[in-house]
Parts: structure tokens; C-alpha cells; sequence
């Protein structure tokens, strides 16, 4: 067999190992094995200590295998299984065999079972349980095969002593499991909040992002009236300014049109209408950029390549974007520098917005800005998506962090 089909075949193997290792098969086994082996080994007490050529008990065989039955189904029904093990240990005490004690390592297993699977009250309950069920068997022991009073009352701390510990282990791994579930469930919660956390706020940055191309395309449509109005006064007397006019409409009415093929896409909550002005764009950076000097940030602005008209939105996305940057630079960076740098590329728009970290450290990672920033780097993928672009952000190996988004222009107006 070719060594690479020996591996897969031994990790096959390996994985359905496991599987059968955490499976309720395998408990069952194990309850199996356990159970019959102290019946296997009170029985072998059994037939041992019967006298040379004397009868065998074969009640107290017969007390050990239901025992041993039991037991075997002892975490389906921990109760009812303690119950009969108690009774058969009981009996088989009062007959008085002197292999009664291994026979008694399965009522400890029984109560064990239900301290860790049953309710505390019914451990409680169960312990007392067993201290009278103890007495009785010490007691009948003490019948057929006499002891002395300190003997006695040293057998029975021993036994008492065993119960506590298998009562103790089992109400400890019972905790020990419910602060396991606890914990898992409590995680399940947190992750079910934090997937609907992040979908409220792509919905919320969806809904911005709509009503901000909303008031794009409104001035355009806007612009378009004015310009259709003129044309109409200048037909007569200016017919060469009135084409220019009808040029305008229809250039200004196709931008419209791929504004409002974006904006039917996303998602828009039922809100107040707001002012029809035009939203900033790429020429409003360097008043961004003064405001957050003003604020402490040293910015510095480089445009590079030929620069050329582009789609409203796609401006206003790259402006939203700066500002989402320069805004967690400002937040997390402390002291710090950045560089903002735009790209006129052929058919793309690049922005790249990064920081030196402050004090050298880098940069945390973007938290949710507040009031006009969107949500982080939520918003900031929503918005490069909107145009089928590329978002990449992170830690820059020198120190910092690095914001750097591109967005398709091929084909659009201006």
C-alpha cells in the first residue's frame, strides 16, 4: 500500500476512533464492563468461600447479577438503578457471604451515578438513603458473624467515609458539567448577539449609504430641472446655448440613472427626508483634513495621477472612508501622523489612508465610530462592495496601521 493511502487510511481510522470514544456507544460499553466485572468478581467470592463439598449460594448469585444488570443501565435510569443495588446489596449482607464487599463497590458506583446526573435534592436524599441502607448491611454482617462494638463502628466509618467521597465526586463533576453547559450556552448566546450586532449595523451603514445617493441623485434630478427650464427660455432666442443646456440635461440625467441603479441595491430605512444639497466628495478632503489638524492629527494629502470626474457617489464614498480612518487614527493612535493618498489609476479610484501608531506601537484596530463615521471597517467594506471594489485593512509591519480601498470607474460618467 503506497504510504499516502497508509496515512489516510490510518487517519480514517484514528477520526472514527474518536467519534466511537465520545459516543453514548462507548458509555454503554463501559456501564457493560464495569458492572459485570464486580459481578464477575463477587461471584468468583462466592463459589470460593462455599465450604469443600457444600452447597453454593446461589441467592446471593443471583442478587449479584441483578445487580450487575442494573448497573449496567445505571445513567439512563440513576435512580431506579440505585434502588435496586441498594436493595441487593442489602440482601446479599444478611446472607451473610464474606465477599459482601465487593459486591458493595456497585451501590457506591450507584450513588455516584446519582450525585452526578440527578438534581442536589435527590443526591441529598439518595446519601441519606444510603447511610440506612449501610447500617442495616453492617448490622446484618454483625448478626451472622459477630464483632465487637469498636470493630463495628470502624467498619462503619470506613463505609461512611467511602459514600462521602462518591458522593462528593459524582456532585462535583455534576457542577463541573453545568457550569460547562453554562458557559457554552452563555457563548452561543454572545456569538448569536455579535452575528446580529454585525448584521444591525450592515443594515444601519446600508440605510446611510442610501439616503446619502439618495441626495446625490435628488441634485442631479435638481440640476437636471434647472438646466431643462433654461434650455426652454434660450430655445428661441439662444439656440446654441439651449443645446448646451439639453448636452447638460442629458449628461446630468445619465449620471442620475447609475446613481439610482446603486441606490434601488441597498437597503433604506423609512426615515425623515433630509436637505436636497450635494453630498462631499474628493475636493472636501483637504477641509476634512484641516478640521482633523485641528483636532491634533498630522495629515498629510498626496493626489496622485490625472484627475478626472467621477461618479458622485464613488467620491462620497472615498470621502466617507478617509473620514472613518482619520476619525480611528485620531481615536486609538493618540499622537500620531498620518498620510492620506489618492490614486487616479485607469479604471480604478485607490485610497490609502495609514498612520505611524503614535508612540511606534501599532495601531488598535478599528472600533465602531460614532456619530457621522459609520460603523468602522463595517461601513468601509459596505460602501467599496456598493461598487464591486476591494477593501484591505490592518497593521503595517513598521508600526501603524493601513486603510487602503479601491474602487471600479470603468465606464462611469461623471
Amino acid at each position: 500500500m503506497p504510504p499516502g493511502v497508509a496515512g489516510r487510511t490510518v487517519s480514517a481510522m484514528l477520526q472514527r476512533w474518536r467519534r466511537w470514544w465520545s459516543s453514548e456507544e462507548r458509555a454503554n460499553l463501559l456501564d457493560a464492563l464495569i458492572a459485570w466485572t464486580i459481578g464477575a468478581l463477587a461471584i468468583f467470592g462466592v463459589v470460593a468461600s462455599a465450604p469443600p463439598g457444600g452447597p453454593i449460594s446461589f441467592v446471593s448469585i443471583a442478587l449479584i447479577a441483578a445487580q450487575s444488570v442494573a448497573l449496567t443501565f445505571r445513567r439512563r435510569w440513576p435512580v431506579a438503578v440505585y434502588s435496586i443495588v441498594g436493595l441487593a446489596t442489602t440482601l446479599y449482607a444478611w446472607i451473610g457471604n464474606p465477599w459482601g464487599s465487593v459486591a458493595g463497590l456497585g451501590v457506591l458506583l450507584a450513588i455516584y451515578t446519582v450525585a452526578a446526573h440527578r438534581p442536589l435534592r435527590e443526591a441529598v436524599v439518595a446519601g441519606g438513603i444510603y447511610v440506612v441502607g449501610m447500617s442495616l448491611s453492617l448490622l446484618g454482617f454483625a448478626v451472622r458473624d459477630p464483632v465487637s462494638p469498636p470493630a463495628f463502628v470502624a467498619d462503619f466509618f470506613v463505609n461512611l467515609l467511602a459514600l462521602a467521597l462518591a458522593w462528593t465526586v459524582g456532585v462535583t463533576i455534576r457542577t463541573r458539567r453545568a457550569y460547562v453547559a453554562a458557559l457554552e450556552a452563555r457563548a452561543a448566546l454572545l456569538e448569536r448577539e455579535r452575528e446580529e450586532n454585525a448584521r444591525l449595523a450592515v443594515a444601519l451603514e446600508r440605510g446611510r449609504i442610501a439616503r446619502e445617493l439618495h441626495d446625490v441623485v435628488a441634485h442631479n434630478v435638481s440640476v437636471v430641472a434647472v438646466q431643462a427650464a433654461a434650455a426652454e427660455r434660450l430655445v428661441d432666442d439662444q439656440p446654441e446655448a439651449a443645446k448646451g443646456a439639453r448636452r447638460n440635461v442629458a449628461q446630468v440625467g445619465r449620471d442620475a440613472l447609475a446613481e439610482m441603479r446603486r441606490v434601488v441595491e441597498v437597503l433604506r430605512e423609512d426615515e425623515p427626508a433630509v436637505a436636497l444639497d450635494p453630498q462631499p466628495g474628493i475636493a472636501e478632503l483637504r477641509a476634512l483634513i484641516g478640521r482633523m489638524e485641528d483636532a491634533g492629527l498630522v495629515v498629510e494629502l498626496s493626489i496622485q495621477g490625472e484627475e478626472r470626474a467621477v461618479p458622485a457617489s464613488a467620491a462620497l464614498s472615498v470621502y466617507r472612508i478617509v473620514q472613518e480612518a482619520l476619525t480611528n487614527t485620531l481615536r486609538h493612535a493618540g499622537p500620531a501622523r498620518a498620510r492620506v493618498i489618492v490614486r487616479y489609476l485607469p479604471d480604478v479610484l485607490e485610497v490609502q489612508v495609514s498612520d505611524n501608531g503614535g508612540d511606534g506601537r501599532p495601531a488598535e484596530v478599528p472600533a465602531p465610530a460614532t456619530e457621522g463615521g459609520g460603523h468602522g471597517l463595517i461601513g468601509m467594506r459596505e460602501r467599496v462592495a456598493l461598487f464591486g471594489g476591494e477593501l484591505s485593512a490592518g497593521p503595517r509591519p513598521e508600526g501603524g496601521y493601513a486603510v487602503v480601498a479601491r474602487i471600479p470607474t470603468a465606464g462611469a460618467g461623471a
